[in-house]
């Protein structure tokens, strides 16, 4: 019986490489803490805000960040799925412990994002 859950998970693992067989990491944003948990998006001016590295360690109780970034899809992604993943560093553990988003794209809101819920579909095609 062990033998046959090895192997699931083994077929597992191969078909979530297949889903989306080219991805570009996202490296740079901007972004600013704030004392505000649902700001007025639409007025923001970035401009000033941090640069921040996919690295950097950042959060905290009670602590609200904002984050953008600019996506330029590849060409090679012409006609295929595109999808926006997030990865917090926390997936696995208790979901009051991860992080929760909110994503706007281009000034919309889109979805919620947590442990569970941690990709967007950017377009179909």
């Amino acid at each position: 019986m062990v033998f046959l859950y090895q192997r699931v998970g083994k077929l597992i693992e191969e078909l979530e490489r297949l889903i989306y067989p080219e991805s570009h990491e996202i490296k740079r944003y901007k972004m600013i803490r704030t004392d505000r948990k649902h700001p007025d998006i639409g007025t923001l001016d970035t401009a000033a805000w941090d640069l921040f590295d996919h690295r950097q360690i950042w959060g905290g109780h009670r602590e609200y960040y904002l984050f953008e970034t600019v996506i330029e899809i590849p060409e090679s992604f012409d006609g295929r799925c595109v999808v926006y993943e997030l990865a917090t560093g926390r997936e696995g553990l208790w979901d009051a412990t991860n992080p929760q988003f909110t994503i706007y794209i281009d000034g919309v809101l889109v979805q919620g994002l947590d442990v569970n819920h941690r990709s967007v579909v950017l377009a179909e095609k």
